[in-house]
Protein backbone atom coordinates (compact mmCIF):
# COMPACT_ATOMS: atom_id res chain seq x y z
CA UNK A 1 0.00 0.00 0.00
CA UNK A 2 1.69 3.19 -1.16
CA UNK A 3 0.17 5.74 1.52
CA UNK A 4 1.26 3.19 4.21
CA UNK A 5 4.67 3.07 2.40
CA UNK A 6 5.14 7.23 2.05
CA UNK A 7 4.27 7.07 6.04
CA UNK A 8 7.03 4.79 6.75
CA UNK A 9 9.80 6.96 4.11
CA UNK A 10 8.30 9.97 5.61
CA UNK A 11 8.58 8.50 9.09
CA UNK A 12 12.40 7.54 8.38
CA UNK A 13 13.49 10.81 7.35
CA UNK A 14 12.56 12.28 10.07
CA UNK A 15 14.40 9.80 12.54
CA UNK A 16 17.52 10.77 10.37
CA UNK A 17 17.86 13.95 12.01
CA UNK A 18 18.50 17.63 10.76
CA UNK A 19 21.80 18.17 9.58
CA UNK A 20 23.19 21.32 10.95
CA UNK A 21 26.85 22.70 10.13
CA UNK A 22 27.87 23.12 13.60
CA UNK A 23 27.27 19.50 14.02
CA UNK A 24 28.17 17.91 11.00
CA UNK A 25 31.68 18.28 9.07
CA UNK A 26 31.70 19.64 6.08
CA UNK A 27 32.68 16.98 3.44
CA UNK A 28 34.75 17.85 1.37
CA UNK A 29 33.91 20.29 -1.65
CA UNK A 30 30.16 20.40 -0.81
CA UNK A 31 27.79 21.11 1.81
CA UNK A 32 26.26 18.14 4.02
CA UNK A 33 23.99 16.28 3.26
CA UNK A 34 20.46 16.76 4.04
CA UNK A 35 18.47 14.63 5.63
CA UNK A 36 15.88 13.60 2.62
CA UNK A 37 18.87 12.51 0.87
CA UNK A 38 20.32 10.44 3.27
CA UNK A 39 17.16 8.45 4.11
CA UNK A 40 16.92 7.81 0.11
CA UNK A 41 20.23 6.67 0.17
CA UNK A 42 20.20 4.43 3.17
CA UNK A 43 16.82 2.74 2.40
CA UNK A 44 18.26 2.62 -1.24
CA UNK A 45 15.19 4.61 -3.07
CA UNK A 46 15.16 7.63 -5.58
CA UNK A 47 15.59 10.97 -3.96
CA UNK A 48 12.23 11.59 -5.86
CA UNK A 49 10.22 8.81 -4.69
CA UNK A 50 11.52 10.00 -0.58
CA UNK A 51 10.36 13.76 -1.71
CA UNK A 52 7.16 12.19 -2.62
CA UNK A 53 6.49 10.43 0.09
CA UNK A 54 6.96 13.52 2.26
CA UNK A 55 4.42 15.11 0.45
CA UNK A 56 1.67 12.06 0.41
CA UNK A 57 2.48 11.75 4.55
CA UNK A 58 1.89 15.66 4.77
CA UNK A 59 -1.81 14.95 3.44
CA UNK A 60 -4.37 15.77 6.06
CA UNK A 61 -5.29 12.47 7.75
CA UNK A 62 -9.21 13.14 6.31
CA UNK A 63 -7.35 13.26 2.49
CA UNK A 64 -6.08 10.23 3.16
CA UNK A 65 -9.00 8.42 4.44
CA UNK A 66 -10.74 10.02 1.25
CA UNK A 67 -7.62 8.69 -0.74
CA UNK A 68 -8.61 5.24 0.97
CA UNK A 69 -12.32 5.05 -0.04
CA UNK A 70 -11.67 6.21 -3.13
CA UNK A 71 -8.74 3.60 -3.59
CA UNK A 72 -6.15 5.51 -4.67
CA UNK A 73 -4.03 4.71 -1.36
CA UNK A 74 -2.40 2.89 -3.75
CA UNK A 75 -1.54 4.84 -6.02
Amino acid sequence: MALERSGLVAEWVELTGDVSTQVASKPQGGRPEGRTRKASRELGIELTDAQRSLKVASLSPEAQEVAQEVGLDDN
